[in-house]
């Protein structure tokens, strides 16, 4: 079986893409399209219009768009989630949540995120100690992780706000945020106007990010959203723990 994949980067709707896509279409017609999210399935739509569709599975990780989707496109997505012939979910929450919303018309699975367990071990005391030193980390503090892209509903603000309450309490906790985005500046100007800079280490995006989930002693989440976060699942079996609460 030949698979063509597609990828689609940056921001914006590109039209090159688009021309590119609709010619390969013509040159070499799909038996089944794929599209992941919500901007690859505006982008299939587009492609399609007034041509012939063949089974398309759309696969969707949130159960809202980012913040800064316009007004206009939160209004089309529940109306473009109607195209596809199928739609997996990641939990059945998520699932649920579009149903209500009105998705419910073709046939829908949830396939839960999983995570690769011969990669994801327990850390090593020896490794995650090195990964403190490599960061300026206190070898005895106390480090909360957060491994989120940088967005505005990944709410890291509330981490600072929380670790800047203890330094005030005299308790020293450190944030440790694990990757990159568009906040980026947002926080570290938010870090310095608590003043707590001394206490937050950004690691900006890694491509493996086990030693850094390792060396924390905690993991929190606190998205405005989620649906089945795989931070979460990842620290749960770096400490051992396969059951998640």
């Amino acid at each position: 079986v030949q698979i063509n994949i597609f990828a689609l980067t940056g921001d914006g709707f590109d039209l090159a893409a688009l021309r590119a896509y609709r010619r390969l279409r013509r040159t070499d017609p799909p038996l089944l399209t794929i599209a992941v999210n919500d901007y690859p399935l505006s982008f299939v739509w587009a492609a399609t219009l007034l041509a012939r569709r063949e089974p398309m599975l759309y696969i969707t990780h949130t159960i809202e768009l980012p913040h800064e989707s316009t007004a206009l496109k939160r209004w089309l997505h529940p109306l473009l989630m109607r195209a596809p012939s199928a739609i997996a979910y990641v939990c059945e929450l998520q699932r649920q949540h579009w149903r209500n919303a009105g998705v419910h018309r073709r046939p829908d699975h949830c396939v839960q995120n999983g995570v690769d367990i011969t990669r994801f071990q327990p850390a090593s005391v020896a490794g995650a100690l090195v990964t403190r030193a490599t960061l300026g980390l206190p070898e005895q503090a106390v480090v909360v992780g957060l491994c989120a892209v940088m967005r505005p509903e990944k709410r890291h603000d509330l981490l600072l706000h929380a670790v800047a309450r203890l330094w005030s309490r005299r308790e020293p906790v450190y944030a440790l945020l694990i990757g990159d985005g568009p906040e980026r500046a947002a926080i570290e100007a938010l870090a310095r106007t608590l003043g707590i800079e001394h206490a937050v280490r950004i690691t900006g995006y890694q491509q493996d990010v086990r030693p850094f989930i390792g060396s924390a002693d905690l993991m929190c989440l606190v998205s405005d959203y989620e649906t089945l976060s795989l931070s979460i699942l990842e620290r749960r079996k770096e400490l051992g723990l396969l059951r998640i609460v």
